[in-house]
């Protein structure tokens, strides 16, 4: 579509280049030929102007939709990572020759890890 808009660009242009080539060297052409061509100039533009809004504005809801799937899948690598962190440290726990109080304070220290906005309450 970017491709399309700067071909009719790059012809409007070439367009209006020649038509002023022709007015240097005398060649006149009716006042009507000229508004005719200035119309229908700003009504390709408009056009092409609407069409590549609508493009682009579908290309950016597909972005935000990609955007919105990546960042739900950061979460939740977040979240995998911080619960294999725990269950690595409770697991670390037990190979040391501690008190069963100790242990379960660890282990409940890291299970707040997981839950840090939540309340907490091991038995």
């Amino acid at each position: 579509m970017t491709l399309l808009r700067n071909l009719i660009f790059l012809v409007v242009v070439l367009f209006v280049f020649v038509l002023n080539c022709l007015l240097f060297f005398n060649k006149v052409f009716s006042p009507m030929f000229y508004f005719i061509s200035l119309t229908i100039i700003v009504a390709v533009l408009i056009i092409i102007d609407v069409l590549y809004s609508i493009y682009i504005k579908d290309s950016l809801q597909a972005l935000q939709r990609e955007k919105e799937r990546l960042e739900l899948t950061v979460m939740d690598m977040q979240n995998e990572t911080v619960l294999l962190t725990t269950i690595t440290d409770i697991l670390e726990t037990f190979g040391e020759e501690i008190s069963l109080e100790d242990i379960l304070e660890k282990i409940a220290e890291s299970v707040k890890n997981i839950f840090q906005k939540e309340t907490v309450v091991l038995q």
